[in-house]
């Protein structure tokens, strides 16, 4: 039996019901790129929304500072847990 999946956009449900909330809390798997990934995608929508603080771990928060560096998001706190 052959199974039809098709692909579901990820980024926007959560960016729609961060529009709800004052804190959005990620959880990642660390064996996992693809959820870095998603948290990247998240960044700029998150920011655009108003979002200016970001807390991260320190074992993630390395890559993810030189991304956003990058990316020229400027986010007024930065804080690596």
């Amino acid at each position: 039996m052959l199974i039809r999946t098709h692909a579901i956009p990820v980024v926007p449900l959560p960016v729609e019901k961060a529009a709800e909330r004052q804190v959005v809390m990620v959880s990642k798997e660390l064996r996992m790129p693809r959820h870095r990934m998603l948290i990247t995608l998240l960044l700029q929508p998150l920011y655009d929304q108003g979002y200016r603080y970001l807390a991260v771990e320190a074992l993630f928060g390395a890559e993810l500072f030189e991304n956003l560096f990058r990316s020229g998001i400027s986010f007024t706190k930065v804080s690596f847990l």
